[in-house]
Formats: C-alpha cells, structure tokens, sequence
C-alpha cells in the first residue's frame, strides 16, 4: 500500500471556505492536490535525548518535497508550486475541506487510518482537476472522539479552552522564553509527543516511509553539540528538520532535559553560566534551574 494518501480541491473552494481574496501572485492557480505523509507512531529507545517522533528520520520538508515534485512530473503539470509546512494556505484547513480528517482537541489534524502523526504537503497547480465542490466527501467526519485525554495529559495545560500556543511544549521547545516552569516539564529536545501519545486514534501500526524511520542521529547529548557554532550546527545536522533552530536554543533545551532527570549539578550550571556568559535569555534560565536545583535539596 502506497505510504501517503491524497485529495484534490479546487482552490476557489479554499478561498471561499477562508473567505479570503485571491492573492494576485497566485491567481493562477486552480487546484490542490493535498497530501497526507504517515511517520512512526512508536517510541524508539536511547542512550540519550531525543526528539518528538515526527524528527526520528530525515527533514519531512526535504522528503516530502522530493516526493511531491516526483508526483508532479509523473502526472505532467506544467505550471505547478510544492508547498510543505511554509506555505501560503493554511495547510490543515485544506486539509479538513479535501476530506482527509477534522481538527480534534488536540489542535493536530486527526484522520481514521494514521491518527494524528502525519505531515501536510501540497501540489497547487494551474491544471483544472476536479470540478467538486468543498468537502467533497465525508467519509472522515467526526474522527475526534472527544475522549479529552489530551486535554487532561497535557503538562502545561495547553489545551484547557482551546489551544494556547505559548504553553504548547513543542512550541517552547523552538522558542525563547522566560516562562522556565513549563519548560520543567518538557519530555523531547525539540517538539512534543505527549497528547499524540495519549491518543486512542494513534494507538494503531501502518506503513510509512523508510527515511522517517528512527536514525541514531536523532540521539541527542550535549557533547554533540555544545561547541558548535549556528553554522556548524546546520551543516551538521542539515538532514534533520531541527536544523534550522539555533544551537543554543538546543542546547538550553539538552540542559532542561538534564535537570529534568536530575543529572544537571549546581557546578555543571556554574560552567555554563560562565560559557554563556554573553547569552542573556540562557544565563536567566540556568539561574531558574540553579534555583531549581537548590530548593530541592532542601
């Protein structure tokens, strides 16, 4: 079985759910062809850190864009854009219209076969393919089954009324912060499996491809990384879908995680108070976790 699934929309169909004006830099278009991409749903264990599920194996964003653009040439278009993640359309709206899922609680496109672990990728196109109307079908409706597991599992309550962005773990985890509590309770260095976790839409096996499998390049520790520059990072980890965030807002997150399980020491927070001496944002939170430290040893 072919390891993605897809539908097709017309593009008037999206601007006219979004109620959004045609933008004149892709009048052009009038079709997407959305693709849904399914990545590993077990937990892979390590001598080490690692990331949510969905970084395990190679950038989704370099693979399902050589997939689509694969697709593309297969089925002949001409004039045709491929859009993974930065995209110009919102891209689990899409999503929903084609009929591939709904939005559950967890703020994550749920589908029936792959749950929520599964990448968004588009072929927009100026081929007219279908003349459907929105939702085309319904074969997916009511995926969510509201059980609220989510809700209730998720550490920083960022699902309590609806979804709050600035609590979302996997959020924080790419970001600066000085809201060091919900950092405490961060599980992966880059991203956030816990209310996909809980979720009885995942609790199923399917096939994926092979370059999201896990890769032992997906282990963190600080020594790989803690002398790098941003370049160097990159380049290193230039296959990998954290590539991108800054080193130091990795390695704040390798130190999180090492207090987190109680490996991080008063002396070892000293060194790289002074390491990071030039780092403001870094040296204020390792102070928090100095705090941290020292209160629970009373």
């Amino acid at each position: 079985m072919t390891p993605y699934r897809y539908k097709i929309i017309r593009y008037q169909d999206y601007l006219l759910a979004k109620e959004e004006e045609v933008n004149p830099e892709y009048q052009w278009i009038e079709s997407i062809l959305v693709f849904l991409f399914p990545y590993p749903e077990k937990r892979h264990e390590a001598y080490g850190y690692l990331p949510a599920k969905f970084a395990y194996g190679k950038d989704y964003h370099q693979v399902v864009k050589q997939k689509l653009e694969e697709i593309a040439k297969n089925l002949e278009l001409n004039r045709y854009e491929v859009l993974v993640d930065q995209s110009f359309l919102d891209e689990k709206a899409v999503a929903v219209l084609a009929g591939l899922g709904e939005i559950g609680r967890n703020n994550l496109l749920l589908t029936q076969e792959f749950g929520s672990r599964v990448f968004i990728g588009e072929i927009v196109t100026d081929k007219k393919l279908i003349t459907s109307a929105v939702k085309q079908e319904q074969a997916f409706s009511n995926v969510c089954l509201h059980c609220n597991l989510c809700v209730e599992h998720c550490p920083t309550k960022a699902l309590v009324d609806g979804f709050d962005k600035s609590k979302c773990l996997s959020f924080l985890s790419q970001k600066v912060s000085n809201d060091y509590r919900l950092y405490d309770k961060m599980e992966c260095y880059y991203g956030c499996d816990i209310c996909q976790d809980v979720c009885p839409l995942n609790q199923k096996e399917y096939e994926y491809l092979e370059e999201f499998e896990y890769h032992e390049d997906s282990c963190l520790n600080l020594t790989d990384i803690i002398d790098l520059t941003n370049e160097e990072f990159a380049r290193k980890y230039h296959h990998k879908a954290f590539n991108w965030i800054p080193v130091k807002r990795m390695i704040r997150n390798l130190l999180v995680l090492e207090a987190n399980n109680n490996k991080l020491s008063i002396k070892d927070i000293e060194y790289f108070q002074k390491k990071f001496y030039n780092t403001d944002w870094l040296v204020d939170h390792l102070t928090y976790l100095k705090g941290r430290i020292q209160r629970g040893k009373h």
